[in-house]
């Protein structure tokens, strides 16, 4: 079986300079990725969270993680 982890999303550098989001399921795939680029780290968190409640009706959401690729 290979490796598992929690559903999370992730806020990672952009090769533009800007940042972008993106959902990993439990299997470890990428599942959504939001469909534009945020200068700020801050927005693109601010994302997540409007995605997230338009999506499930609900907060909290999975966890968030700042990746540096």
């Amino acid at each position: 079986m290979g490796f598992q982890t929690k559903p999370h999303f992730e806020v990672y550098p952009r090769k533009d300079g800007g940042y972008g989001w993106r959902f990993v399921a439990t299997n470890n795939r990428i599942t959504a990725i939001g469909g534009e680029g945020f200068t700020r780290r801050d927005d693109a968190n601010r994302a997540i969270h409007d995605f997230f409640a338009s999506v499930t009706g609900e907060e909290p959401h999975p966890p968030i993680f700042d990746v540096d690729e």
